[in-house]
């Protein structure tokens, strides 16, 4: 699953939303909601005035809570564990072309 950085709110929509106690998209709410079905976490039904209302889970948003129930941010170190792993692969194949053209 690709990882998605949300912020303070959207985390706690996103959790309202899951738990089932989220009523009802304010004006203050609007954009992160937007973002949140931009994502394919929620999914809603936009009304005229912009308000989305009846806000549910896609099975996408349903297998990320599943995943992250935290809701922890991706790091920068989960991006290095793979870059060290590519070096040290890398290191280990020129070792091994060098030690074979020295024979």
């Amino acid at each position: 699953m690709e990882r998605i950085t949300l912020s303070k709110k959207q985390k706690k929509l996103l959790t309202e939303i899951a738990e089932g106690i989220y009523n009802s998209c304010s004006d203050d709410d609007r954009a992160d909601i937007y973002v949140l079905m931009e994502l394919d976490l929620v999914h809603g039904t936009k009304v005229i005035g912009g308000n989305v209302i009846a806000i549910r889970l896609t099975d996408h948003g349903l297998a990320y809570m599943r995943l992250n129930p935290k809701l922890k941010n991706p790091t920068i170190w989960q991006d290095k564990k793979h870059i060290i792993n590519t070096v040290i692969s890398l290191i280990a194949m020129i070792v091994s072309i060098i030690a074979l053209v020295k024979k």
